[in-house]
């Protein structure tokens, strides 16, 4: 199966035919917004790791502010609402979507979880190719390590996620 993720008729017409009850959307942010659209207008549940992208103020970039991140998809929020159905945005991978996933383990996977380590996959660049999947689309960040996160999920609440330290 093969979908552009910028068709959003596309995608509402695929999630329908498979009875999808939520788009987790874990592609590039140029994404975003078509996807975020097709899974409220297909009435399921969103889930992204990214959020809509920030543009600079057209006439005065250094001096105002222009669209901020995620600015699009709050617009959408009262929608959202009407519609039932949920859709956190920005979960991001490390920390977030891998806090859930951590969580999940823990409640039904596994009697004991002794440590769990979570790695960044720094800048990725693949010659010949424009987009590479990696964390950081932007210049690389001033070197930090994710130190590894000890986690006792006997000690922790249900609610509890991971706290990642940088160092």
């Amino acid at each position: 199966m093969q979908l552009d993720a910028r068709d959003e008729q596309a995608t509402v017409g695929l999630l329908a035919q498979h009875r999808c009850d939520v788009l987790m959307n874990a592609t590039d942010p140029r994404y975003v917004m078509p996807l975020f659209r097709a899974a409220l207008q297909a009435g399921t549940h969103y889930l992204d790791t990214a959020m809509s992208l920030s543009y600079p103020h057209p006439g005065e970039p250094y001096r105002q502010t222009g669209v901020k991140l995620g600015d699009e998809q709050f617009a959408m929020a009262a929608d959202w609402e009407r519609s039932g159905k949920l859709a956190p945005v920005g979960m991001g991978v490390e920390p977030g979507l891998s806090d859930v996933f951590a969580r999940y383990a823990a409640d039904e996977l596994f009697r004991e979880i002794a440590e769990l380590g979570v790695r960044d996959g720094a800048n990725l660049e693949v010659a010949g190719y424009d987009f590479a999947p990696r964390p950081n689309p932007g210049p690389p960040s001033p070197p930090l390590r994710r130190a590894d996160t000890t986690w006792l999920p006997r000690s922790c609440r249900k609610n509890d996620m991971i706290a990642a330290t940088m160092q």
